[in-house]
Formats: structure tokens, C-alpha cells, sequence
């Protein structure tokens, strides 16, 4: 079992290593993951969420055109959901952008 196991992950790592994580830094309205907090985001767009759902590490806030992810742990965004369909982002991807588009953007 033990050489099953280590043939395995010998075999998979390289593909483990290919599958890098891809940090994808955008703001929204001002806002900013990673650095923006909850009184930020209020500040910013000069409105309060209508509504919140608690999560077990973080809280959701609805706005009428964006969703913010808080982790409990930094207070800071963790998540922007952007539902504005009016919005383009500088790379020049929207809502409603191909797939194939964004990838290209993304990964060039």
C-alpha cells in the first residue's frame, strides 16, 4: 500500500505543481480585496447592505449591485461579487463575457 501511495504522488506531482494558484487582483467601485473593510465598503458607495448571511468563517453582505464575502478572522473582503451588469472591469471583461475571452485575458 505504501509504494501504491508514493508512485502515486510521484506521478501526480508534477501536475499538482502546473495547477498554480492565479491571483486576480480587480476593485469595485473602490473597493479592494484583501485591503477594503465592511465601513470601507459603506463608505465607498455611500449605502448599507439590505441584507447579510452569516457563514461559519465569514459574513455576506448583499448591496444592489455587488455581494462582499468579510472573513471573520481579518475583517477584511475576502470576495466581490459583481452583479452590475453595466460594469467592465480595466482588463475590458463584463458580465456576460465568454469564457474563452476571460481565460485569454486572464492567462496572457
Amino acid at each position: 500500500m505504501k509504494t501504491f501511495i508514493l508512485l502515486t504522488f510521484i506521478f501526480f506531482a508534477p501536475f499538482a505543481k502546473a495547477q498554480q494558484l492565479i491571483t486576480y487582483e480587480n476593485s469595485y467601485k473602490g473597493i479592494q480585496t484583501g485591503k477594503s473593510t465592511l465601513v470601507d465598503a459603506i463608505n465607498a458607495i455611500g449605502a448599507h447592505p439590505y441584507s447579510e448571511l452569516e457563514n461559519s468563517n465569514n459574513m455576506k453582505y448583499f448591496f444592489d449591485t455587488f455581494e462582499l464575502t468579510i472573513q471573520n478572522k481579518t475583517g477584511r473582503v475576502n470576495t466581490i461579487i459583481v452583479i452590475d451588469d453595466k460594469y467592465t472591469d480595466p482588463n475590458g471583461v463584463k458580465i456576460g463575457t465568454r469564457k474563452s475571452v476571460v481565460q485569454r485575458v486572464i492567462f496572457s
